[in-house]
């Protein structure tokens, strides 16, 4: 369904129950409302971008409050589309915030929280990574933790009675989400992390953590096991309604799932005739792997040194947002990707967070370092979010979030962009760098593959293995994020697709007047925005230089 049809049915909606005021109000205090809606229904997100007004709270999750919060949804999607007389910033801002509600109001056609069990984001992983960016280094920080940590038995029990609904209507996750889950669990009570070493207040916290955490947390895991797991599905594909409005709630795009299958299948062909070339050059020489952990660490921050060298060379403002490399945790290694970027709290008072995953660090080639390092530090992910938690006058929505298919395709545009900058260090890593974009693009087969054309998922693996270096285990694991997460693993391939098109067509047009630090200023200066409003940025400002 096209973003009119979703705003047409969402704004009669919001008609019908909320009754929104007839007088025009100004968007941008609309916006506000949003934010502190988004915040004070996600209080851990609150935290992690520096707002500690809710320091001391967890969600609720149960049906009245998820009814609740869609009702507030839908009155400001209301308020947002009966204001009149706008300006040029403030369209740009009530477009953003209207498909940034529609989007969140779509895809509670999955009715995820009824069944989804998540190894990479679910409920155990985010109460383990709470301390991470909830240090408890100071008193008045260790209390709010303490709050929240007694708050653990009742956020998990609310959870539970969502997938016991779940189990009535005989929605349940896939067996092996589930067996992923169980795991991740046991290995949090084996080794928990709740408390850490430079923590103040640590009887109370370990107190808190022996009482209420980990017996939740038991009971989740008992719950899931003799209650989830003897019925958990054989299937992998979500529902085709939930898959559409997941593509299009993360890439914005029209196209079907045949359709993008078969761009990914062209993408793919594409990307293996460059290979060819290369893996000639590369015949007979060894490909090297990783030697420890803090030897993949110290290669990962030598890398991204490099880069923010080269940053002049191609942008005009630079974040001031420092950047740190670290080793992502032990208990979410086993499961988790290559890397992970987690951006800066408002307040600047951590840094902005490279996580590396360092496990089987002798099983990891070298060759894809650099790449990864430039997706998740520089030019990627910390550029492209930095610049925007930055930006002056702009709402603190448009600051914070994005659409997903901006982050990761401009993630995946700046590995390319690194080639342009000269920052591959050999040919195998070149190699590395196609290779990590023919994995992008087999994600476009693959995920429709699973979720759309009836694929199993040893179909997917196979088709994954083909010219990869990668090892299994980091195989296995993509393969089951997109389980997972449908559709997430799209933006990266159709949105580096649409930032070179747009880049192209700005440099047919503007010729010799195309400056590029220019363009990756237009295409940053405004936050992460739905790619078709980008393309009429774009157009503006193409339009500007032509006169």
């Amino acid at each position: 369904m096209k973003w009119l049809g979703l705003l047409f049915l969402a704004s009669c909606a919001a008609g019908a129950s909320s009754k929104p005021k007839l007088r025009s109000e100004r968007i941008g205090d609309i916006a506000a409302d949003y934010w502190d809606l988004t915040l004070s229904t996600d209080p851990r997100k609150a935290t992690q971008v520096g707002d500690h007004r809710f320091d001391g709270d967890l969600e609720f999750v149960s049906p009245q409050a998820r009814a609740t919060l869609r009702a507030a949804k839908l009155a400001i999607v209301a308020r947002a589309s009966a204001v009149a007389s706008l300006s040029e910033a403030e369209m740009l801002d009530r477009d953003v915030l209207l498909r940034s509600l529609l989007a969140e109001l779509g895809s509670e056609e999955c009715r995820y929280p009824l069944w989804l069990l998540d190894h990479l984001e679910g409920l155990q992983s985010a109460l383990a990574q709470l301390p991470t960016y909830h240090r408890p280094i100071t008193r008045e920080a260790a209390a709010t933790l303490i709050a929240r940590y007694r708050q653990v038995p009742r956020l998990v029990g609310e959870h539970i009675a969502n997938l016991r609904l779940g189990l009535r209507a005989d929605w349940t996750a896939p067996e092996l989400n589930v067996r992923r889950v169980l795991a991740q669990i046991d290995g949090i009570l084996a080794a928990p992390p709740f408390v850490p070493a430079d923590a103040v207040s640590k009887g109370e916290l370990d107190a808190v953590v022996a009482a209420d955490v980990l017996p939740a947390l038991r009971e989740y895991r008992r719950v899931i096991a003799t209650e989830i797991l003897p019925v958990a599905r054989k299937t992998i594909a979500v529902a085709p309604e939930c898959y559409a409005y997941e593509i299009l709630r993360h890439t914005g795009s029209q196209l079907s799932p045949k359709e993008i299958n078969r761009l990914g299948l062209d993408e793919v062909a594409r990307i293996r005739r460059e290979m060819a070339v290369l893996d000639k050059k590369l015949k007979g020489k060894p490909r090297l792997m990783g030697k420890s952990p803090d030897a993949m660490l110290q290669n990962a921050r030598d890398i991204v040194a490099r880069a923010e060298a080269a940053l002049p060379k191609a942008f005009l403002h630079l974040p001031k947002t420092k950047l740190e490399v670290r080793a992502m945790e032990a208990f979410r290694e086993k499961e988790s990707p290559g890397g992970e970027y987690r951006s800066a709290p408002a307040d600047r008072s951590q840094p902005a967070i490279y996580y590396l995953n360092t496990y089987a660090a002798d099983k990891r080639p070298l060759m894809t370092q650099e790449a990864l390092a430039f997706h998740e530090g520089v030019p990627g992910h910390h550029l492209q979010i930095a610049i925007a938690q930055e930006l002056v006058g702009v709402p603190a929505f448009r600051r914070e979030e994005g659409v997903n298919v901006f982050v990761e395709g401009w993630a995946l545009y700046a590995e390319k962009l690194a080639k342009e900058l000269d920052l591959y260090t050999s040919d195998a890593s070149e190699y590395g760098r196609l290779e990590s974009e023919l994995w992008r693009s087999k994600r476009l087969v693959v995920d429709t593959g699973m979720h759309a054309l009836g694929w199993s998922r040893e179909q997917a693996l196979v088709f994954m293995r083909e010219a990869s270096t990668q090892p299994e285990v980091e195989l296995v694991n993509e393969i089951d994020r997109y389980i997972t997460w449908p559709a997430q693993a799209l933006s990266y391939k159709l949105g580096e697709l649409e930032f070179l098109r747009l880049r192209a067509k700005a440099q047919r047009l503007l010729g010799k007047r195309f400056d590029l630090r220019e363009f990756h200023d237009v295409v940053l200066g405004a936050g992460a925005l739905p790619m078709d409003i980008l393309g009429k940025r774009v157009d503006r400002w193409i339009a500007s230089k032509a006169d």
